[in-house]
């Protein structure tokens, strides 16, 4: 029998995959790693207000990325950031407007993005020189719930979710970027 902590986190990952289906969706951080504490805080503060100014919902979460990307500075970064709910249905445009315009504002390699009509996660670069380029994108995949990659998310608790291809290989969840297992 489950316990009431892993009913709750499951219940919180299925939420976040119900989210993803026929909606518009985004992740976004203010943090950079050259920053100190305070200033990722005050930054992310201001990013949660602009957020909630523009009339989206959001799930505070960790995300797991590597900054500076495929250059000598790359780095794995753990930060603070929110998993933006937009609209269902057709938005025009306005989440991955508002993501990549924030994007930018705090420095950010990149902003995540998941149109309402696609399975896929877009990865939008916001920064020169930084993976995937400014104005280029990278696509990541599809959603997989309790799985680690390269670039993932950590919920409350130990659950995480990923949003990459079939081929991809993922971490081992017993330690981040421990050893890789393959998901098929």
């Amino acid at each position: 029998m489950k316990t009431y902590k892993e009913f709750v986190q499951e219940s919180s990952l299925s939420r976040v995959h119900s989210h993803t289906q026929g909606r518009n969706i985004g992740m976004i951080t203010a943090h950079r790693g050259e920053n100190t504490a305070e200033e990722n805080n005050r930054n992310n503060d201001t990013l949660k207000k602009s957020i909630r100014d523009a009339g989206y919902g959001f799930i505070p979460v960790r995300g797991r990325y590597v900054e500076n990307h495929g250059t000598p500075q790359a780095r794995h970064v753990d930060e603070k950031s929110f998993l933006v709910i937009g609209k269902k249905g057709d938005d025009k445009g306005e989440l991955k407007k508002f993501l990549i315009k924030h994007g930018e504002k705090h420095g950010q390699d990149s902003i995540l993005h998941k149109p309402h009509d696609k399975e896929e996660a877009i990865l939008h670069g916001t920064k020169e020189g930084a993976f995937p380029g400014k104005g280029k994108t990278h696509n990541l995949g599809n959603f997989h719930p309790n799985r680690a990659s390269e670039f993932h998310t950590a919920m409350k608790g130990s659950r995480t979710f990923a949003f990459a291809s079939e081929s991809f290989e993922f971490l081992n969840s017993v330690g981040f970027f421990s050893r890789k297992e393959r998901l098929f």
